[in-house]
């Protein structure tokens, strides 16, 4: 193994750790929410998480609180799943839902996704950590 693979291999350690230990905290925040009857809260992750998503901006009457890795938003592609989600939330502003979103601090792949959503009155920052 290179030097460099090693380094490699060393920085995705770190980065699935923390991101682990995101995940753990996210879980037990999720869990302390759930015990509220006012808050509904959601946890979805892998091939569950587009399709309800999706449906539950669609449903949304009140507010939305969304986090997101990455969700690059793509004009030109009709079929992108993140376009309809982007769409969704914009949507859902406009039915007068109080929209929230917090992307990674990815800006080469989510800085026009805020922009985007910005330019409709939603709330977008990017995480800080």
């Amino acid at each position: 193994m290179k030097k460099t693979d090693f380094a490699f291999y060393k920085s995705c350690l770190a980065n699935l750790t923390k991101l682990n230990q995101s995940y753990l905290s996210c879980k037990s925040q999720l869990s302390q929410l759930q015990n509220q009857e006012s808050t509904k809260t959601y946890l979805l992750i892998d091939q569950e998480y587009y399709h309800k998503a999706l449906t539950l901006i669609n449903q949304a009457n009140e507010s939305i609180y969304l986090i997101m890795y990455v969700a690059k938003y793509d004009a030109g592609d009709s079929f992108d799943w993140a376009n309809d989600l982007i769409n969704a939330l914009i949507k859902a502003k406009q039915r007068g839902v109080d929209v929230h979103v917090i992307l990674d601090n990815y800006p080469s792949v989510n800085e026009a996704t805020k922009e985007y959503l910005a330019k409709y009155g939603i709330d977008v920052r990017f995480e800080s950590s």
